[in-house]
């Protein structure tokens, strides 16, 4: 058995149905793709996809020998590692496709794949990803013994953002993750389950990235600074550049220098107590303080003390001696004596 074949053979074994579901993916990923587009599918296998696409050159990318019997007459076969695409030159294609490709791949290789489809890639081309997504199927994920890399849509998204792409479209739940159920396979049902806002007992993912127009490198701030005081690499000289002016400052008689004007107007000045009205530090004597009404001892300064006048002697006046005032009476408050409360008829029936 070929190694290179004995994953469709054991895994992956060929079903007609399988492009009858294929043909309603591709009409619902053909928004991505123009019609007079290049575009390269890398992993095509059983060349479900290439085969159903609309576009003006079709390209497919396979190291598996089956790739060229299921191919169709329009499509171009590339029997070969998808790692090494040095063979294709810059910018040869609009659009880049690859379903359940990324995840059978070393680090190493997913990265060189990566970044020589972003060098393949014209400007403003599309890269379409379809992928299993590890957050929904994590407990059947490591089923497929040659999964070696592990995704979810955010972890792939920031990915593709690492090597420059911009991402265009990115959806967790696309498609359920095999074909391999109870579920009937149709595409009736296919069609409506795109339509889904939430699509159930979905596994796999989708994401969609453009290749930005390459921006040339720009100096750093150090990098700039450098060259505007030494020069650049291209042998040109730096700009002169003259001092600042320093600040004029204060010489005493003996010519040293103290501190800038800016510096000494700006000076704060002593903080001055509310109630002594003199500087912090400064001491006062214990008569200014009286004097200002500050509170030496901690207690109330009674600045109006008139003492007590003294009793009279007079014993005339005192109690004993003393008539009865007959006005206390009239002086009383009078109180209207309460109303009792009326209890009701009495036992002969009048009120009390």
């Amino acid at each position: 058995m070929d190694p290179k074949n004995s994953y469709f053979e054991t895994r992956l074994s060929y079903e007609p149905s399988r492009d009858a579901i294929w043909k309603v993916i591709v009409r619902y990923l053909q928004r991505y793709i123009p019609n007079n587009s290049r575009i390269l599918e890398l992993g095509a296998g059983y060349c479900s996809f290439i085969n159903h696409v609309e576009a003006q050159e079709k390209h497919a990318l396979d190291q598996a020998e089956i790739t060229a019997s299921h191919a169709a007459e329009n499509v171009k076969v590339h029997i070969q590692d998808c790692s090494n695409l040095r063979s294709f030159p810059n910018n040869a294609f609009d659009v880049i496709f690859s379903s359940f490709l990324f995840e059978h791949l070393t680090r190493a290789q997913l990265d060189n794949v990566i970044r020589e489809s972003r060098r393949i890639l014209r400007t403003g081309g599309v890269l379409i990803t379809l992928l299993p997504n590890y957050k929904y199927i994590y407990r059947h994920y490591f089923d497929d013994y040659t999964h070696l890399q592990v995704f979810s849509h955010v972890s792939f998204a920031d990915y593709l953002k690492s090597h420059g792409y911009e991402l265009i479209s990115v959806q967790g739940r696309f498609l359920p993750y095999t074909f391999k159920s109870r579920f009937p396979k149709s595409p009736f049902l296919t069609k409506i389950y795109l339509k889904l806002f939430w699509r159930p007992f979905a596994g796999n993912m989708l994401v969609v990235a453009r290749n930005p127009a390459q921006e040339t490198p720009t100096a750093t701030s150090s990098e700039s600074t450098f060259a505007k005081q030494y020069g650049d690499r291209s042998g040109r000289s730096a700009t002169v550049q003259t001092p600042p002016e320093k600040k004029q400052a204060f010489k005493t008689p003996d010519t040293t220098e103290v501190a800038p004007a800016e510096i000494l107007k700006d000076r704060r000045k002593p903080r001055i107590r509310h109630d002594a009205r003199k500087p912090v530090g400064v001491e006062s004597s214990h008569q200014e303080k009286r004097d200002s009404g500050i509170n030496t001892d901690r207690k109330p300064i009674r600045k109006h003390y008139s003492p007590r006048k003294p009793q009279s002697q007079n014993t005339s006046q005192s109690p004993q001696n003393q008539p009865p005032r007959d006005d206390i009476k009239n002086r009383r408050r009078y109180y209207p004596r309460k109303r009792p409360r009326y209890k009701g008829p009495d036992k002969t029936g009048s009120p009390e």
